[in-house]
């Protein structure tokens, strides 16, 4: 009857072990689970961001080959065509007259003001 008793025992007792065992690994494979869905969600988002970040840079460097590709044509029809970037700072120097209120205009816009 002893025999039987200390078997039941230890029988019992490993049958916790593993139960707890088995239940420590499940907690952490559920763990490691939630961490992988969070690495994956932040590395997806990192993606966008890096997408995102390219677009930009591509956009940026074609308005800056757009812009040198003006500024060396300008430079070119400079040297072959002086006469031309003469007549296009006048316009240039006419339209900023123009935008640019006359002495008395100012003078009474500041009275207004100060009124």
């Amino acid at each position: 009857m002893f025999r039987f008793i200390t078997g039941v025992i230890v029988g019992l007792g490993a049958a916790w072990l593993l139960r707890s065992k088995y239940m420590a690994d499940l907690g952490v494979e559920q763990r490691m689970s939630e961490i992988q869905k969070k690495s994956d969600a932040i590395l997806t988002e990192s993606r966008h961001i890096l997408q995102e970040t390219r677009k930009e840079l591509m956009a940026a460097a074609e308005a800056g080959r757009q812009s040198l590709q003006h500024k060396a044509d300008r430079m070119k029809t400079a040297v072959e065509h002086p006469e031309e970037i003469e007549q296009e700072h006048a316009q240039e120097r006419a339209k900023e007259g123009e935008a640019r209120p006359t002495g008395r205009e100012e003078s009474k816009t500041r009275s207004m003001e100060n009124e």
